[in-house]
């Protein structure tokens, strides 16, 4: 009995979950979403975001239009003016995934149509008070899973002092600070007691911190620590593919072979890592599962739609308010999986 009871709620739920407040979705202004992210130049995770994210909003029947800019700093300031353009316009429901929470605090533009419905996607908008909800993963948790992987890894290895170097991205993109934020709280006692030790010497996120996400910066960055120290870490945080991507080309040249390649981490399953991965010279990615993340953001699109917000178990701190978070799960992927 309880089994068909449970059965006819996930059948009527799935009824609802498609179905738009009115015959007329998309066809008015404020019907319509606009997704600002950034462009799939660096990362091309950005363009399945856009293409899932269309999908799954289509599928209550809602026009998403789609703005992309590049995700440099030249690009924050596109982003801000598709911004303004699109609120302009009277889209009242936005989905946004901030190249620059800075540029866009700073602009002002938000503060002038404080009733639209604002949903962080993937990087939290901080130090605004206009979010109305983050919809992604816990990057806290992304950073602490990438650290427990190395851990176990260097435990393994009969639990021998072993070298590490770290990399982190840019600040202006709040989930390079909380990768790093989760992988240290968790390596730093190990970094502090001498059983992990630096080669390079850079540990804190400003020494660790680069200007973009590009793999030519992480190649660069990580070519000069190996000239300077000579020795090969065992293993290197790498908080996405991009990242690992510049860290193992780096190592390559430097004449690194399979028998002896660090544990590299990574993040977001892109082919280049799954090449990698197969090839053995990255231990690791994390899969956010983009779909599953989409769909919950076409889940509080439509919520917004019919003046019932979606509620949420979690928040997320952005320097400002404690923001209603819908986190979505995501999974380790090792050659073994694949």
């Amino acid at each position: 009995m309880k089994s068909q009871l449970l059965f006819l709620l996930i059948c009527l739920l799935s009824l609802q979950i498609f179905t738009a407040c009115n015959g007329s979705a998309g066809k008015n202004a404020d019907e319509r979403v606009a997704l600002l992210l950034p462009d799939g130049n660096i990362n091309p995770k950005w363009n399945t975001d856009a293409a899932c994210i269309t999908e799954a909003v289509g599928k209550y029947g809602y026009t998403v239009d789609v703005y992309m800019a590049d995700d440099s700093e030249n690009g924050a300031k596109i982003q801000v003016q598709q911004l303004e353009k699109v609120l302009k316009d009277g889209v009242k429901t936005i989905i946004l995934t901030s190249i620059d929470y800075d540029a866009i605090n700073q602009s002002g533009v938000l503060e002038k149509y404080p009733d639209i419905n604002l949903i962080s996607y993937d990087r939290m908008l901080m130090n605004s008070p206009y979010v109305d909800i983050f919809v992604g993963c816990n990057p806290t948790a992304i950073g602490r899973l990438q650290a427990h992987y190395i851990l176990e890894t260097f435990k393994a290895g009969n639990d021998t002092p072993k070298k590490l170097e770290i990399i982190a991205g840019p600040s202006r993109d709040i989930n390079a600070v909380e990768f790093y934020k989760g992988a240290y709280a968790l390596l730093g006692s190990y970094i502090a007691d001498g059983r992990l030790t630096v080669p390079s010497g850079k540990v804190t996120y400003e020494d660790v911190e680069l200007p973009t996400w590009t793999t030519e910066d992480v190649k660069a960055e990580m070519t000069a620590r190996l000239q300077s120290s000579g020795q090969v870490p065992d293993f290197v945080f790498a908080p996405n593919d991009n990242v690992s991507d510049g860290v193992i080309q780096a190592l390559r040249e430097y004449g690194c072979e399979l028998g002896n390649f660090p544990s590299v981490t990574g993040l977001d399953n892109v082919g280049v890592s799954t090449q990698y991965i197969l090839d053995g010279y990255q231990s690791m990615t994390i899969d956010k599962s983009l779909e599953s993340i989409a769909d919950n953001a076409a889940i509080v699109v439509n919520g917004f739609m019919c003046g019932s917000p979606v509620r949420t178990s979690f928040t997320f701190n952005n320097g400002v308010n404690d923001v209603p978070a819908l986190y979505s799960t995501f999974s380790i992927v090792t050659r073994d999986d694949l």
